[in-house]
């Protein structure tokens, strides 16, 4: 079972989302308006239908720094609303 925190490019701003640092998002190749929810994560199997391997066969963009991963996952930890979005059935 793997647990993330969703990301979007809808227009979540203030307490329900993170900035991505342009240089962490430029480095990944995320869009320029990429944020971390922290009002909700995801959970699924791995692997399942809810990752798709990307163009040369990779299933992730990189790795995120340590310090924007803890940020997320304080906000996360702290929020008594978050929700759980089950991926797959």
């Amino acid at each position: 079972m793997i647990f993330t925190a969703p990301l979007t490019t809808s227009d979540h701003t203030g307490a329900n989302s993170i900035a991505i640092p342009d240089s962490i998002r430029q480095h990944v190749g995320l869009d320029p308006k990429s944020r971390i929810i922290v009002t909700e994560y995801n959970r699924f199997l791995w692997v399942g239908p809810d990752i798709e391997p990307l163009h040369d066969g990779r299933i992730h963009l990189g790795v995120l720094p340590a310090k924007l991963v803890r940020q997320a996952l304080e906000l996360l930890l702290e929020n008594r609303s978050v929700k759980m979005v089950k991926r797959t059935d």
